[in-house]
């Protein structure tokens, strides 16, 4: 029998003129993450603002190695999504599926996928909105000791 563990990353105010931000540490190896959503915690701004996830491999001393990997095209505009809305990253490249508060639609073509050591990040665009995000991730283990902690809000990424 699997078991998911879950990882939360706190609310916080949304980065949102372009410049990544660390959400999510994977240490120890790699992992395999079923679920990876974003929920809205303060409604977001007016503003056209999108997002798109990826993942930036790291050694063991923190330094970049190889070339980062978009985890998710840019979304729709996220501009006037209510608290309770979810984006969900579908593990296939694609654009992650916004919905409303009124329910979250996980499943529907979602691929589990896996992550080596480093950094999963968000990147928003649109530098005159406002909102806040958190995020939660499910993942297993696929090496001894592998596991994914929370980065602190405003986290940047290692170039």
């Amino acid at each position: 029998m699997s078991q998911w563990i879950h990882v939360v990353r706190p609310a916080a105010t949304t980065n949102v003129n372009a410049t990544p931000e660390s959400i999510f540490r994977v240490l120890g190896g790699r992992v395999l993450v079923h679920l990876l959503m974003g929920e809205v915690t303060t409604v977001i701004g007016a503003g056209a603002t999108t997002m798109k996830w990826s993942h930036k491999r790291l050694s063991n001393a923190s330094a970049v190695v190889g070339t980062a990997v978009d985890l998710t095209a840019a979304s729709a505009s996220l501009a006037n999504r209510e608290v309770g809305a979810t984006v969900v990253a579908l593990g296939s490249g694609a654009a992650g599926i916004i919905s409303n508060a009124g329910a979250s639609i996980a499943t529907l073509g979602r691929n589990a996928f896996s992550l080596p050591q480093g950094q999963l990040y968000v990147t928003t665009a649109d530098a005159n909105t406002t909102g806040a995000f958190k995020y939660d991730l499910w993942y297993q283990p696929l090496e001894e000791g592998a596991y994914v902690v929370a980065e602190a809000a405003l986290t940047a990424v290692i170039s």
